[in-house]
């Protein structure tokens, strides 16, 4: 499954964080108020986005409505293909979203402008995700500051801040395991390298000892900055079987993951 730019900030919700419990009721009374308060508010976080993403939706498939009916009436099924790749993408979440080469640059930039918008849906989102996950976790730390030492609620809480960690250090990426791990880099120089990427947004190459570079989502990109202020950057949305990418300087390279 490809990594989508609209699932680039997924919610955490308090069913998937204690999918280890048998429900939310068999949570200890000190942590259960707080932790239903903090579903309410993920799921109202949740509502607000899913609009905002159906706005963006919905304004590409307008578009591709048009070019759908421009299509048919002049007989030309190659453009009508087109479309119908590029709605797959809107409504198949396991498609292959990227366009075929012989697409119009027109019609590759409105596809590439619906992607980004998505994207700026996620960054308008994260800090009110994060906000509430911080202060989820705050109020935990306060819930267990004044339970006695052997309450049984020590290990709840600690179980649901592992999880919420966990999830926040994986950046909300419901599909992170798609990005995560070596790929191999073929230029069109015909240069081969490899870079390796982890879930907390960073990643190195072989020769490194540890994941200190940085990558990010920018717009319709996955950025790998370099120390020096160099970028190279992934074309979203990632496939393993075949990503293309391209360096600062121009260079393309097509991108394969080969372990996660």
């Amino acid at each position: 499954m490809q990594i989508r730019i609209k699932q680039l900030v997924a919610s955490l919700l308090l069913g998937v964080l204690l999918d280890s419990f048998t429900c939310a009721d068999s949570l200890a009374p000190e942590v259960a108020p707080r932790a239903a308060k903090y579903e309410a508010d993920t799921k109202a976080i949740d509502a607000a986005r899913a609009t905002a993403v159906a706005r963006v939706q919905q304004d590409y498939l307008s578009y591709l409505a048009a070019a759908d009916k421009a299509a048919s009436a002049s007989g030309k099924p190659e453009e009508l293909a087109l479309v119908l790749k590029a709605r797959e993408a809107i409504t198949s979440p396991t498609s292959d979203a990227s366009l075929p080469a012989i697409a119009p640059k027109a019609f590759q930039k409105r596809h590439a402008d619906y992607f980004g918008a998505l994207a700026a849906v996620d960054r308008e989102f994260a800090p009110r995700y994060q906000q509430t996950n911080g202060t989820f976790l705050r109020d935990l730390a306060a819930i267990e500051s004044r339970l006695p030492t052997n309450s049984p609620a020590h290990e709840q809480i600690a179980e649901i801040k592992a999880k919420l960690v966990e999830s926040s250090g994986k950046g909300g990426l419901s599909g992170i395991g798609e990005i995560a791990g070596k790929w191999k880099l073929t230029y069109a120089s015909g240069a081969v390298g490899s870079v390796e990427f982890f879930p907390n947004y960073t990643w190195k190459h072989p020769k490194d000892t540890s994941p200190t570079k940085k990558w990010k989502v920018e717009d319709d990109k996955l950025v790998m900055e370099f120390p020096d202020g160099g970028r190279e950057w992934f074309i979203l949305p990632v496939n393993p079987k075949g990503t293309k990418g391209a360096t600062g300087r121009g260079v393309k390279f097509d991108a394969v993951r080969q372990t996660r």
